[in-house]
């Protein structure tokens, strides 16, 4: 959060950028505070994944190639925490020690 400053009560100014679809809908409020709040989440004992590894599945959400051998089947995977370049993932089939596909970059 490089970008942020401190305000003149020494709290953190984090610019954002908000887009309006509808535009009528503003009319009323376009004089008015809008408060953004961060939600922090800590998980801890969890399944991991590099981002890199979600792919896009079928119907929405993510999956990812799960390696076994020379074979490679496409799983679906619910996400959570996303943290310095990983995802904390779980669906039927994920379990500690399997084998994820990754490109490689």
């Amino acid at each position: 959060m490089g970008a942020g400053r401190l305000d003149k009560d020494g709290e953190s100014v984090v610019p954002v950028l908000v887009r309006v679809s509808d535009r009528d809908a503003l009319r009323d409020v376009l004089n008015t505070d809008v408060q953004v709040v961060l939600k922090r989440i800590e998980a801890r004992d969890v399944l991991s994944v590099p981002v890199t590894a979600l792919l896009p599945a079928d119907r929405g959400g993510y999956a990812v190639q799960v390696v076994q051998g020379t074979r490679v089947r496409l799983v679906p995977v619910e996400t959570r925490a996303f943290a310095d370049g990983r995802a904390q993932i779980s669906g039927p089939g994920i379990a500690e020690g399997i084998r994820v596909g990754v490109p490689k970059l």
